[in-house]
């Protein structure tokens, strides 16, 4: 009798969530004279 392959289960790739980066505003400081 002929050999019956077997079916490869197809893993699930897990999706990374990419962390947005939150951008920091740069205060400027006014020299004092």
């Amino acid at each position: 009798p002929p050999k019956k392959k077997k079916k490869k289960k197809k893993k699930k790739k897990k999706k990374k969530k990419k962390k947005k980066k939150k951008k920091k505003k740069k205060k400027e400081k006014k020299k004092k004279k």
